[in-house]
């Protein structure tokens, strides 16, 4: 079972990319809205793949950057109550060396730039 929660970007912010953008999603919220819930396994992991391969896609077109403007960013797909699955989404969704320092950076309180699709 899948919980659907409706994510106010008015909320305190840690990255001045928090809901970056989020005025262009509504027409993606009404397609998201107009299916069925996920109601197998199955149907989950389908649509979170899909989110995982349109991110993959907007990194590959440079939306986050090249080279070391590319290398400060982390962008991931999450789910939430978090779990292991995240940190396998980051490190297919991002450069090795991109890892690192921004993963650093989260554990060490600093700011790293996570673009949340919901």
């Amino acid at each position: 079972m899948v919980a659907e929660r409706s994510v106010s970007c008015s909320a305190t912010r840690r990255s001045p990319f928090y809901c970056f953008g989020e005025s262009h999603f509504a027409e993606v919220r009404q397609l998201f809205a107009a299916r069925p819930p996920a109601g197998t396994e199955a149907d989950y992991e389908a649509r979170l793949e899909a989110m995982e391969r349109a991110v993959a896609l907007l990194d590959a077109e440079g939306l986050f950057g090249a080279g070391d403007e590319r290398r400060d960013i982390l962008v991931n797909v999450e789910v939430m109550p978090p779990d292991e699955t995240n940190t396998a989404r980051a490190a297919r969704l991002n450069p090795p060396d991109a890892e690192g320092g921004a993963f650093a950076r989260c554990a060490s309180g600093k700011t790293a730039v996570t673009v949340p699709i919901t």
